[in-house]
Formats: structure tokens, C-alpha cells, sequence
């Protein structure tokens, strides 16, 4: 039921950790890993059975998925779009270094073209849903935004999406033209619900099911299987590798003997 997206950087534990936990709960779905110019995964994302891409070109900022200019903008979409030509499943989840998969999905949460991934308050600038009515008249004036790591995105919306902006020349950069001129900051959350609610389509969420670490019994919820997926999960960030891990990078032998990673 479930491919994945992941557009990874330098965190290699936590790489290693997400990856990990996709594949426990779907070990044989589609995964395309793109890296932004960032550490090479490479070795790692054969063991685990991926689709891997090192560009030379970087989209974000070193930190976040706040992308740097228009070209960046532009470069990200583009990755994005291949990736999902790439999925064979009905959906797929954004996999970034803070998400975690600690259950599988439901199917009963699959309702629209982009389910979640961000909080309720997470609502559209007024002057991007101004914008968006020119095209999409259905658009609230509240209307919530996912795309963040965790989101569900369904595949044949955005190959069809692709394929549409695409088959146009100049299409894309039109579009993100227009959108500079409305909001200068290129965050790839907004910028994702930004182009599916421009081209009709559905942007729900968030579900319980995929989350962020604001719940007061969070660890119970996870327990209890009610959180499937967690964002801004920074568990494995900075820390420092074991040998299993770096022999599992194709890196130089050192660190501690033992690891949690569980292994393909």
C-alpha cells in the first residue's frame, strides 16, 4: 500500500534509523532516495533494497527543507516528481531524517491526494489562498497545509500532476514565478499543498495516526499503535556512529561494536 520519498543530507544515524524503520514495516515497497549534495548513502540504500540518486546540486538550506531560491525550488519539485514516477504503490510517505515508522499505516486514513503531515495551527498565508482561488475556487480561507516528513502523498495524483506541468514548457517555472511574487520563501510543505490544491487537488489532516511530539502521552499513544508515524523525531541526530552502522555505510571501521539498527 505504501512506497517512500526520502530526500536525505548528513545525518547518517538517523538515516540509517529511518530507513530502518520503513523497511521493518514494508520490506519490499518502493523507496527512491534522493541525497542533497549531502553525505553517500550509497552503500546503505543498496543493502536496504532503494532506488539511489546523489546529486551534486543542493535544494536546501543545510538545516531544514526551507529552500534557498527559485532554482532550488524548482530543483526540489523536480526530484520530487521523479521520485513518485518511481513508486508502484497507491501511496506514499514523505521520509525525511526526523521520521520514524513505529507501526503500519492504516488504509483507512488514505483519503485524499496529501494526507497530513504538520500541526492544526498549520493553516495557508491569506495572500496564497487569495492567490489560490484564481484557479481553485474550492479553497478555504483557513485552509490547511501538510508536506511535511510523514505526509501521505497519493501516487497517481502526482505523476499526473508531473505530467501535466511537465508537457507545458516553462510551466513549472511559471508557476513558481508567480508564487515568489505572493510568498518569497520556498518551504517545500507549503509549496507541495501550494501545487496540489492549485490543480484540485486534496490536502487533509492531520490524522492521529501521523503525528509530531506535541502529545502529553506521547509514548503511550505510540505504544497503544494510535501514532504510526512521528515527525520531528531527532533521536539519532548527531550522534555518533557504531561499527555495524559504518560498515553498513561502506565508511571507515570504528565506533562501538553493538547496534540498534535492525539490519536487512
Amino acid at each position: 500500500m505504501i512506497g517512500a520519498y526520502y530526500q536525505c543530507y548528513k545525518q547518517p544515524k538517523a538515516f540509517l534509523h529511518t530507513i530502518a524503520s520503513f523497511r521493518k514495516h514494508y520490506p519490499t515497497q518502493s523507496l527512491y532516495i534522493v541525497c542533497d549534495n549531502g553525505l553517500d548513502f550509497s552503500n546503505a540504500a543498496k543493502a536496504f533494497n532503494a532506488t539511489y540518486i546523489h546529486d551534486i546540486l543542493q535544494s536546501g538550506n543545510n538545516v531544514t527543507n526551507q529552500l534557498a531560491s527559485l532554482e532550488n525550488a524548482k530543483r526540489y519539485l523536480l526530484r520530487f516528481f521523479e521520485g513518485a514516477r518511481h513508486i508502484k504503490e497507491p501511496y506514499f510517505i514523505l521520509l525525511e531524517d526526523d521520521v520514524h515508522i513505529f507501526h503500519p499505516i492504516p488504509e483507512s486514513i488514505c483519503v485524499s491526494d496529501m494526507v497530513g503531515c504538520n500541526r492544526d495551527s498549520a493553516v495557508m498565508y491569506p495572500q496564497i489562498v487569495e492567490n489560490l482561488r484564481k484557479y481553485n475556487p474550492e479553497v478555504e480561507s483557513r485552509h490547511y497545509y501538510g508536506g511535511c516528513g510523514g505526509t501521505l502523498f497519493r501516487t497517481e495524483f502526482f505523476k499526473s500532476l508531473h505530467e501535466k506541468i511537465t508537457k507545458t514548457p516553462n510551466m513549472l517555472d511559471d508557476i513558481l514565478q508567480e508564487y515568489k511574487t505572493i510568498n518569497d520563501k520556498f518551504d517545500s510543505d507549503i509549496l507541495l499543498s501550494y501545487l496540489t490544491l492549485r490543480f484540485h487537488g486534496t490536502v487533509t489532516g492531520p490524522p492521529t495516526e501521523l503525528s509530531e511530539p506535541y502529545y502529553n502521552n506521547l509514548s503511550a499513544l505510540i505504544q497503544r499503535g494510535y501514532i504510526c508515524v512521528l515527525h520531528q523525531y531527532k533521536e539519532f541526530y548527531n550522534k555518533p556512529l557504531t561499527m555495524e552502522e559504518t560498515q553498513l555505510l561502506g565508511w571507515k571501521n570504528e565506533g562501538a561494536p553493538e547496534s540498534d539498527v535492525v539490519l536487512p
